[in-house]
C-alpha cells in the first residue's frame, strides 16, 4: 500500500502535468493570431543588424548616444 504522502504527491504531479500541458498548448494557440495595437508609448526604439550596425533609431530626445 502507498502512504498518504505518496498518494498526495502523485495527485499533485498529475495535476501539475495537466496544467503545464494546457498552458503550453494554449500558448501555441494564442501565438497563431496576429496582434493589433492602436497606440503604444516608448521613449526609444533601437534596431540592430547582426553586424551591429544601427539602421534605424527612433527617439524623442535630441541628444542620442548610439
Amino acid at each position: 500500500m502507498k502512504s498518504n504522502g505518496q498518494r498526495l504527491l502523485m495527485i499533485y504531479a498529475g495535476v501539475l502535468t495537466v496544467v503545464l500541458a494546457a498552458a503550453a498548448v494554449s500558448g501555441f494557440v494564442q501565438a497563431s493570431r496576429s496582434m493589433t495595437l492602436k497606440q503604444f508609448d516608448v521613449q526609444r526604439i533601437n534596431m540592430h543588424e547582426p553586424n551591429a550596425i544601427t539602421p534605424l533609431l527612433i527617439s524623442i530626445r535630441v541628444e542620442v548616444a548610439i
